[in-house]
């Protein structure tokens, strides 16, 4: 299913760029006459426009389904011990917070399973 933020994003740019085909267009007609070629560059640039339009559907209807891009994160990247420092003000004290209880959930699940060393 293709989202309804992608078919407004198209459908703006296909707004915002149809007045321009259309004036080269209209530039096209005046200068070339005697050749006629205006009409083929108009449907070629809108041709161009709905293959835009048809790329944008469907790389969101590929998206739908792959979730491998929602699973990463920024954090991936930082390592841990800047978490204090450099990214403290963009979440770095709460993210340092929740790794360590989650390596202390793993820790604690990991002494049930194999029992008291």
């Amino acid at each position: 299913m293709v989202r309804y933020r992608s078919l407004v994003a198209a459908a703006a740019a296909l707004l915002l760029l149809a007045p321009a085909v259309v004036g080269v267009a209209a530039l096209l007609d005046v200068a070339l006459v005697r050749v006629g070629y205006a009409s083929v560059w108009l449907g070629v640039a809108l041709c161009a426009v709905l293959v835009m339009l048809g790329v944008v559907i469907r790389r969101d209807a590929r998206r739908e389904g792959d979730d491998s891009d929602r699973a990463e994160s920024v954090w991936e990247f930082i390592p841990s011990w800047q978490y204090t420092g450099r990214h403290v003000e963009s979440g770095g004290l709460a993210r340092g917070e929740q790794e360590a209880a989650l390596a202390d959930v793993d820790e604690q699940a990991k002494q049930r399973e194999h029992g008291p060393q």
